[in-house]
């Protein structure tokens, strides 16, 4: 996910300082709060080397690249903190001590979920291999996440995720949009909707649909 696409929801889509990712999208997140006045980052992966990368780019920035800027940039690098977790977003649910230290804590999230089967990597404990049946899967990993989500958002607070339909090389088609969104309401309240060019590069196959979806939900009473 394109940082410089994150960094424009950060400043005019959500609002706070504290941000909460049950993925971590490649480091994606992490570039684009690094470039913004958010300054609390909590997120989370299954795969161990996005853990580590992530953590190796904060790092590089409070240690290599912070005293080379100008008195504001080190200032805002000086507020920001960041806390990683290496293990499955919906195994969050029965830590406790996860559940109890941010309950209701966070301004926001976002996310892109896994198109359930699009993706398939050898490393960490990946929801398709934990949940290989699509309405098992949309039920335990997606539905999971979301109520994790839930209770770690503050009221008013915001939770955002991107999503579009897929279709497998063999011609079967997910509804992604639609069941992603039917779980989500049970929770959130959505208010808002925006078309996102996609990269422009071919994906598996050359008809592929360049926009997603990106859904902004809100907590509300």
């Amino acid at each position: 996910f394109n940082p410089f696409t994150i960094n424009w929801i950060f400043k005019h889509l959500l609002t706070g300082t504290k941000l909460f990712t049950p993925v971590l999208s490649w480091s994606s997140y992490l570039m684009a709060f690094l470039h913004s006045d958010w300054q609390v980052y909590v997120g989370v992966d299954v795969m161990p080397s996005v853990c580590q990368r992530t953590q190796f780019l904060f790092d590089y920035y409070q240690q290599t690249l912070k005293p080379h800027l100008n008195h504001n940039e080190r200032q805002r690098l000086d507020d920001k903190s960041l806390k990683l977790y290496c293990c499955p977003s919906e195994s969050l649910w029965d830590d406790h001590i996860f559940m109890t230290t941010y309950k209701d804590y966070f301004d926001a999230t976002i996310m892109c979920p896994p198109y359930f089967n699009m993706e398939i990597y050898a490393e960490g404990q990946q929801s398709i291999l934990s949940y290989p049946d699509y309405h098992q899967w949309l039920d335990q990993y997606w539905e999971t996440t979301v109520t994790v989500c839930y209770h770690v958002i503050r009221y008013g607070g915001k939770f955002a995720f991107v999503a579009n339909n897929y279709e497998t090389l063999n011609k079967q088609f997910y509804p992604i949009i639609h069941d992603l969104n039917m779980i989500a309401l049970k929770d959130f309240k959505l208010v808002g909707m925006y078309n996102l060019l996609n990269r422009v590069s071919p994906l598996r196959v050359n008809k592929k649909a360049r926009t997603e979806m990106l859904f902004i939900y809100q907590k509300v009473n």
